[in-house]
């Protein structure tokens, strides 16, 4: 469905105000980094003072900014400037290094010992004192072109000038920021606690003594492949033994954890590189964390590579690369080619019908195509299915997961896993191989950096350095040993390295961040190529670079060129359109990052547009992609579109039954609308979003999350303003199943007559016969029998069998429900047969559209109108098949089925468990039913007092929620009940069976009149009130001759002759 008249379609919304979009380098006006900031605050004091000209104290501070100066210079800091007293020194600008924050704070000592001495020797010459108080700050400063950077405004500045004026007299504050990063290097004390930042934040501040020996400090770990692999031997010694038993038949599934940058995907390439020789097949799969949302991205991307299509190919070219890659596999490709279609996004020519299915039944037979597909690999040789990350996975990749795991014990088939630590497989682990990787010992730590100095040796002090500070972590190992080798420090001796200049502890960065930043800056342009392709994420394809970026294609490539020598990214495909890689999420990261605001807008402004003018397929296939670039070029109306049209996709695709992917987009929207400015466009964009959210929550979460019943309640704030229309039918729809389900039986009536009103005036038949059937079901239950009985027929009659739309449109199929009401309605009116014959159409007809919601309810309706006639081996029976539909489709109505079946088998605890279930899930339409099912079985074993509180309890139910179909029924129960306690009860009960008749005779209920008319009768018999039974009886005699067929009316006939009628 395309977006609204009233929410502009994405091509047509206008670009920013601001819009140099023209791409590439240009939007690279500034960018993000971290910077060590100095700020010395001098005075003057002492006797010597007031002999001393003003000039010749201007002098004195100035010569003292000079030696400062000079002293940040050595340390490879750099004077920003001063204001009166005050100067500034920075350390990590234009250039980051790899110890910036370690610099500082050493020229801030050396700064603080020079004045010490220069004070004592004015004081001893002239009587004057010259004090320093210093501050140090690490933060994240927006850096411009170096001949701007003379403006120091911004945080981190001001938070270091600050600390200056808290710092006592020749000492040095240091923020809590530059504390992590020095604790180790220097002594600290803390002094105090001061918001800083002006954000009412309280920050800890230190006093930096001495610098100290070097000290193991702890890291955060990152991830990124290492080279080459050292200290895993066990773990991949285990891998290639699970590998024999899969050549041997016996399927293995593994799965590895460990935090970023601990060596997992390394560890996985390993066992690819090491089984080369061997006759398999290696699948790989990846997921990200941008396609959450993305239902089975990381297996379309797969397929894409299997079937290899170039971004130029005609779809024509494409669909024959399918059809090649499933008939390879002996796929049907009647049946399959229009599933992987779908999947693929590939147009289907005249030979393919679009598939019919509906979500849910479409979703199950593409995952089992999947499953199917790979196993048929396996069977022709033994299969390495890889993926990696997989607490970034879509829920239905993970699902397909699931269903894989199963079977691979009995296939040739190795499915390798790698996620985080915080990753919980929604599956069963028993059968499954968990590798949980650790950090390195010192042993392997000392082996790597040898490996990647090409065996020459580090200067001991160097090596004990990168031992220490790594920690044993893989990813830092491998940083800090290439950044050692490209600072230019070392000089190569041959078999060793030796150090260019003396010794003094060349610091290694505390952060993953500033170490990257470090190695970004040595890029030369390529850093800029690098930082434009972080904005595409972290695989990114050199078409759309291209497009993106000034730079003409050689140059590009020549970045990209330099990109991979300097080994952050990698190329994944040499054929048609190459792809790349960062080689970790967190190099692509500290890449983007490092772009100030408002670069970022403009640089995803900048991708979005190419996307649109250049590369249509894209947009068609991945609305959600251009809805997270507009959204992050604040282009927030075109993202809302582009999100909606995502939504609904993922409403309908088979393989998001689950509709988790939609409830993402639709949330995200939401989050956007204050960026439209019309009050009625915005009030229309969230109208149709909360419309979609409440059918995506309807499906995924049940009828009880509060974030359901917000989306209703704004919905019902906002539909008013723009009255009844085709654009607002879909709400409308979507707020009476909620109400319906909540058993909110005025507002769900008055929706459905507000439904049927528009489509009749519209002279829409497909909706008309669809509010038909919900408003006689609303009636229904209502208790208005005779009332809902046209309505449902009518409803029926309207449906045209020809069109499939029904469920996707409104959420059901009129035709069956229409008839699996009539069937409960008709045998409650007396007409049992015609009862079973509408139910049993009702289940031919589910089975025909192969829906297995409708079908399930059909299914649920039939086995209800059996229990009506208490017959209880065909509940048994038809629920037994329901609960096998239930569980395998997931469906909503589970505990339904599971109360039915309990009450067949007359299960009273599993009974009371599965009707807490239906209270759980938050559905109270037909709640005082179920819940008198357990009555039932309790009146069975003789627990009267019990049934009576408790149908008495159903009836209160009944009343508040309106309705009253049942209560006829619940009042006979309940008569029952207290005609068994006897005594004093036998009153009440007489009561209960009059009203009972009474409600039931107002409704059209015959059967249970007649059912309470014989039961009331039994007991005035024994009371020797003949005459009054007699005359009960002979009212029932002139009923329709369809009554006949009630068993209860035989009974009565017996008893009326009995009682001498």
């Amino acid at each position: 469905t395309l977006p609204s008249p009233a929410t502009p379609r994405p091509e047509d919304t206008p670009s920013p105000a601001d819009g140099e979009l023209a791409s590439g380098a240009g939007c690279l006006d500034a960018e993000r980094r971290p910077l060590t900031v100095v700020c010395c605050a001098f005075s003057t004091s002492g006797p010597g003072l007031k002999d001393t000209d003003v000039e010749e104290i201007d002098d004195l501070l100035g010569e003292q900014q000079d030696v400062c100066d000079e002293i940040a210079r050595r340390h490879r800091g750099r004077f920003a400037g001063a204001l009166g007293d005050q100067i500034l020194l920075h350390f990590g600008y234009p250039s980051a290094q790899e110890d910036d924050a370690r610099r500082a704070a050493r020229a801030a000592l050396e700064i603080a010992e020079d004045v010490r001495a220069r004070s004592a020797r004015l004081a001893a010459a002239r009587g004057i004192a010259l004090e320093v108080r210093i501050g140090l700050h690490t933060g994240l400063v927006v850096a411009g072109q170096p001949q701007r950077y003379t403006q120091h405004l911004g945080t981190t500045p001001r938070i270091a000038t600050r600390l200056s004026a808290l710092a006592a007299p020749g000492t040095i504050a240091v923020s809590g920021d530059a504390f992590r990063l020095l604790r180790s290097r220097f002594t600290f004390e803390p002094i105090a606690s001061r918001d800083l930042s002006g954000a009412e934040r309280q920050s800890a501040i230190y006093r930096m003594g001495r610098e100290i020996p070097r000290s193991t400090q702890d890291q955060d770990t990152a991830g990124r492949d290492t080279e080459p692999l050292i200290g895993r031997s066990q773990e991949l010694e285990l891998l290639l033994q699970r590998w024999s038993q899969v050549r041997q038949g016996i399927g293995q599934s593994i799965l590895v954890t460990g935090g970023p940058g601990i060596g997992k995907s390394r560890l996985t390439w390993e066992l690819v590189r090491r089984l080369r020789g061997d006759s398999h097949s290696c699948l790989e799969c990846r997921c990200t964390p941008d396609r959450r949302n993305s239902a089975l991205h990381p297996l379309i991307e797969l397929l894409e590579r299997l079937i290899d299509p170039g971004r130029d190919d005609a779809p024509g070219r494409r669909l024959a690369r399918l059809e090649a890659l499933l008939s390879r596999r002996g796929f049907d490709l009647a049946e399959t080619v229009p599933l992987f279609a779908a999947l693929l996004s590939i147009p289907l020519d005249a030979r393919y019908a679009a598939p019919q299915d509906p979500p849910p039944r479409q979703k199950e037979r593409t995952l089992n195509a999947l499953v199917a597909m790979l196993f048929d690999m396996a069977e022709e040789r033994p299969v390495l299915f890889m993926v990696e990350d997989l607490h970034w996975a879509d829920p239905t990749s993970l699902e397909w997961l699931g269903m894989l795991i199963v079977d691979v014990p009995s296939a040739r088939l190795m499915m390798l896993l790698t996620a985080r630590p915080e990753f919980s497989p929604p599956w069963s682990t028993s059968g499954m191989l968990q590798i949980q990787l650790g950090r390195l010992d010192r042993e392997h730590v000392e082996h790597m950096v040898a490996r990647l100095a090409g065996g020459r040796s580090l200067p001991e002090p160097l090596l004990e350095q990168v031992v220490d500070r790594t920690d044993g972590v893989p990813l830092f190992v491998e940083e800090l040993t290439r950044m050692v080798l490209e600072s230019g420090a070392l000089v190569d001796e041959g078999d060793h390295y030796t150090l260019s200049e003396p010794f003094s502890e060349l610091a290694i960065p505390s952060t993953l961040r500033g170490l990257l930043m470090a190695r970004l800056d040595r890029l030369g342009r390529a850093k800029e190529t690098a930082r434009i392709a972080a904005v595409l994420g972290r695989e990114f394809s050199l078409e759309v670079l291209s497009a993106v970026t000034t730079l003409d294609g050689e140059l590009v490539q020549e970045d990209l060129d330099r990109l991979m020598a300097a080994d952050l990214i990698h190329r994944k495909r040499r054929l048609n359109n190459p792809t790349y890689m960062f080689k970790h999420v967190l190099i692509r990261d500290a890449a983007y990052e490092s772009l100030s605001k408002r670069s970022r807008r403009r640089l995803h402004a900048c991708v979005a547009r190419a996307m649109e003018e250049r590369f249509p397929e894209l947009v068609a296939a991945r609305p959600d992609l251009l809805a997270h670039h507009h959204a992050a070029a604040e282009q927030k109306q075109q993202a809302i579109a582009y999100a909606e049209i995502a939504a609904e996709r993922a409403l309908k695709r088979p393989a998001n039954a689950d509709d988790t992917e939609a409830i993402g987009h639709v949330t995200q929207a939401l989050g956007w609308l204050s960026a439209i400015a019309d009050d009625r466009e915005r009030a229309l964009a969230e109208l149709r979003l909360n419309s979609l959210l409440i059918m995506a929550l309807l499906d995924r979460l049940g009828y009880m999350p509060r974030e359901l019943e917000a989306a209703v309640k704004r919905c019902e704030e906002l539909i008013d303003a723009f009255g009844d229309s085709p654009m607002t039918a879909p709400t409308l729809w979507a707020m009476f199943w909620y109400h319906n389900f909540r058993s909110h039986r005025s507002e769900a009536r008055a929706l459905t007559e507000r439904i049927l009103g528009m489509a009749t005036r519209s002279q829409d038949t497909r909706q008309r016969a669809a509010s038909m059937v919900v408003l006689g079901n609303c009636l229904f239950f209502e208790g208005k029998l005779a009332e809902a009985r046209p309505h449902l027929a009518r409803g029926v009659e309207l449906y045209d069998p020809a069109d499939r739309e029904h469920v996707s449109l409104y959420g059901f199929d009129p035709k069956a429900c229409g008839q699996y009401t009539l069937a409960l309605l008709l045998y409650l009116m007396g007409c049992p047969a015609q009862a079973f014959a509408q139910g049993e159409a009702a289940v031919a007809w589910a089975r025909e559209l192969d829906h297995p919601n409708t079908l399930g309810m059909a299914l649920l309706h039939l086995a209800g109108v059996y229990h009506y006639g208490r017959q209880r081996e065909k509940v048994a029976a038809l629920t037994d098949a329901l609960m096998e539909l239930t569980t395998s489709h997931h469906l909503w109505f589970k505990e339904l089925c599971w109360a039915l079946h309990s009450w067949a088998q007359r299960d009273l605890e599993k009974l009371r468990q599965d009707v807490e279930a239906i209270r759980h899930t938050g559905q109270t339409m037909g709640l005082p039913y179920w819940l008198s099912l357990v009555a039932e079985i309790e009146a069975e074993r003789g627990q009267h007092e019990a049934a009576v509180e408790r149908l008495a309890g159903c009836l209160r139910l009944a009343a508040e929620l309106g309705e009253v179909y049942y209560v006829p029924e619940l009042y006979r129960l309940k008569a029952l009940s207290l005609r068994a306690l006897g005594g004093g009860a036998e009153q009440e009960s007489e009561r209960c069976f009059q009203q009972s008749i009474a409600i039931a005779r107002e409704q059209g209920a015959r059967a249970i009149e007649l059912r309470s008319t014989l039961s009331i009768c039994r007991m005035l018999a024994r009371q020797d009130r003949r005459d009054e039974a007699r005359a009960l009886l002979r009212e029932s005699s002139g009923w329709p001759a369809e009554c006949a067929d009630l068993p209860e009316f035989a009974e009565a006939r017996a008893l009326h002759q009995e009682l001498g009628g």
